[in-house]
C-alpha cells in the first residue's frame, strides 16, 4: 500500500472509530514485529483460518476459548 502500512491504516482508522475491528494479512514471514498487539494471517493460509481469525474479531472472543 503505497505511503501508509497495513498497521498505519489500522492506527489511523481507529482515530475515527475506536475499537475498529481490523485482522493484518500477509506474505512475509518476519510480520511478527511488524504490528505487535493485532491479530494476523500470514499466506498462504487456508480458508479455515481466515473463517476463524475472522469469527474472533466479529464475535469479540479470545482464540481457542
Amino acid at each position: 500500500m503505497p505511503g501508509m502500512s497495513g498497521a498505519e491504516l489500522v492506527r489511523e482508522a481507529r482515530v475515527l472509530r475506536p475499537g475498529l475491528p481490523a485482522l493484518i494479512v500477509s506474505g512475509y514471514a518476519e510480520l511478527e514485529g511488524i504490528a505487535p498487539g493485532l491479530p494476523r494471517l500470514v499466506k498462504p493460509f487456508r480458508a479455515a483460518e481466515l473463517a476463524e481469525k475472522v469469527g474472533t474479531l466479529v464475535t469479540g472472543a479470545t482464540p481457542g476459548g
